[in-house]
């Protein structure tokens, strides 16, 4: 029985059943009622995309930099620079058609998911049923359920980087203008969504040059689409270089023993996408759509040539950068083992048609049996993010004195701090008051230009020095939060024994304690005794790093 679905309605029907797949199991995990923070970048990026849509009905548009001084010292994770412009706008325009909530963002999330398969879909879709169940996989991954749940960029990238190469490879095989552009345009998009993008400037000319298309080189349409990258991401990416470093984990070139710690993460970090068994039938589909073909003397179809140079180049592309190693650094991958699982099932399809005569429905067993293993040995339903920002941001709120006062955030993990989380979670309830969010990683360490971020030194060495500190703000309110951590920033302890040994200036008003994960999340707040209300906040923040300069409230210039 051979399984085929063409036409629009049918392309419209595959798309909608990848939707409806992403929104049950969502639904399901509790990600439409989940908060900020399950990663740190997340609340960043909420608050960026809070700030242009802010900005663009603002009115005060003559001013952009003095918009976002502004809004940084009220709301300090506005993360422009740090990550290009491109996903927060998509996010910004979203919002200004479906509102602010992050339940708005979490539904467009599990829209680019549904995208991200679909794409993978069309072009393995003859190969039927198990073309479905391998998109459908990808869908039910542990890494894109994960993304998915968040306000992230890895998703957006991932289809944009796709998008990109596949115009790539329909102008190398047909020579049409129109491809050649559109990769231009859809490799710009994605460089300005996240410079993990700039894998394409490896994957673009090593394809060429496999696919035996270097003539194309000569093309003037290609040039025009890569003048494109060029003219837009070259400038920003020099701009942006400096605060991008900052957070990498060094900024020399990594040595062998990083290098091969590297790949055997990343390699491991790859296979969990869609676990063991499955990735055993994506390296039977390399084998069949690639190497089978060169060992019978013949050439393989460029697609598949070039999905083997991409999947390889984010490989080593992310490997070889000296930042962080993560599961979704190399997210961009998914769409590759998708469309090798389709043509991995495919192959035991017809094998098990050749092998057993007359066996009914060949692809739809390999398909069944595929499903089957991937839930029993992959899939499972993550848990919901909820550590209560949201209740205790409400409860402070609902006192009616918070009108353009301070408020302290402290989270304890070191550079794993929920600060983001709960400043993105206030930002989403009220923006109208002129609330001051004070950072504790920024107000209570040090910041010196010749120390990496990882090695701040303590700004204050006891709790009368955090008091006086907090007081000289003045901080009305001190969102305190825990949780297990391996390391700790220097000023928790004294900030906790502060927050105790005055009582008179400090009165526990709310606290709460939820388990996540198997880990427990400990919420206190606290209320300042002084009526701080109306009195001037003075906050100053170095920047120097990252901008070259500080931003300070009136009056909280330092002399």
């Amino acid at each position: 029985m051979k399984f085929k679905l063409n036409g629009k309605s049918a392309l419209a029907a595959v798309f909608a059943l990848f939707l409806f797949l992403t929104v049950f199991l969502h639904w399901a995990a509790g990600t439409f009622v989940s908060e900020c923070g399950r990663y740190g970048d997340e609340g960043m990026h909420y608050v960026t995309s809070l700030f242009l849509k802010d900005f663009l009905l603002s009115g005060t548009w003559s001013k952009p930099m003095a918009f976002a001084q502004d809004y940084y010292l009220h709301f300090p994770k506005v993360g422009l620079g740090n990550w290009p412009p491109f996903f927060p706008m998509v996010n910004a325009a979203w919002m200004l058609v479906m509102g602010d909530s992050r339940i708005g963002l979490m539904t467009l999330s599990a829209i680019w998911t549904a995208i991200m398969a679909f794409l993978a879909w069309r072009d393995v879709r003859d190969e039927g049923i198990v073309a479905l169940v391998a998109c459908a996989a990808l869908i039910a991954s542990p890494t894109s359920q994960y993304l998915t749940s968040m306000v992230m960029a890895e998703i957006l990238l991932t289809i944009l980087t796709w998008l990109a190469f596949r115009c790539l490879l329909w102008y190398l095989d047909s020579g049409r203008p129109l491809m050649a552009v559109a990769f231009g345009i859809f490799a710009m998009l994605a460089i300005m969504t996240k410079g993990n993008a700039w894998v394409l400037a490896l994957a673009a000319p090593l394809t060429i040059l496999l696919t035996g298309n270097w003539r194309r080189l000569l093309d003037k349409w290609l040039w025009l689409g890569i003048g494109i990258i060029a003219v837009v991401c070259v400038p920003y990416t020099l701009w942006s270089m400096k605060m991008v470093v900052h957070g990498w984990d060094s900024t020399s070139a990594p040595g062998a023993e990083r290098l091969l710690l590297s790949a055997k993460l990343h390699l491991q970090y790859m296979v969990w996408i869609i676990g063991w068994p499955l990735f055993l039938i994506v390296l039977a589909g390399i084998r069949e759509k690639v190497f089978r073909p060169l060992f019978a003397g013949r050439k393989p179809e460029s697609f598949w040539t070039g999905m083997l140079v991409l999947g390889i180049t984010v490989m080593g592309f992310h490997i070889a950068i000296p930042t962080s190693i993560e599961p979704r650094k190399i997210y961009q991958i998914t769409p590759v083992l998708g469309v090798f699982l389709a043509a991995g099932l495919g192959f035991l399809a017809r094998r098990l048609a050749s092998v057993i005569p007359g066996w009914p429905a060949p692809a739809l067993s390999v398909a069944t049996l595929g499903a089957l293993v991937f839930l029993g040995t992959t899939f499972g339903i993550q848990e919901s993010w909820r550590p209560g920002f949201g209740p205790a941001i409400e409860k402070i709120l609902s006192l009616g004195d918070t009108e353009r006062a301070a408020v302290l955030v402290s989270s304890n993990p070191f550079m794993l701090d929920q600060e983001a989380g709960i400043i993105a979670s206030w930002a989403e309830v009220d923006r109208a008051k002129g609330n001051y969010l004070v950072r504790a990683s920024k107000q209570l360490l040090g910041v010196r230009v010749d120390v990496p971020r990882f090695e701040l030194p303590a700004r204050f060495h006891t709790a009368d020095e955090i008091q006086s500190a907090l007081l000289a703000v003045p901080v009305s309110y001190a969102i305190v939060h825990h949780t297990p951590s391996q390391r700790d920033y220097l000023y928790v302890k004294l900030l906790d024994d502060m927050l105790a040994a005055h009582p008179e200036s400090w009165r526990p008003f709310y606290s709460s304690t939820r388990q996540i994960e198997g880990k427990p999340h400990e919420l206190r707040v606290f209320r300042s005794v002084a009526p701080w209300q109306g009195k001037p906040v003075k906050i100053n923040i170095d920047l120097t790093q990252r901008i070259g300069e500080k931003l300070a409230t009136p009056g909280g210039e330092t002399k």
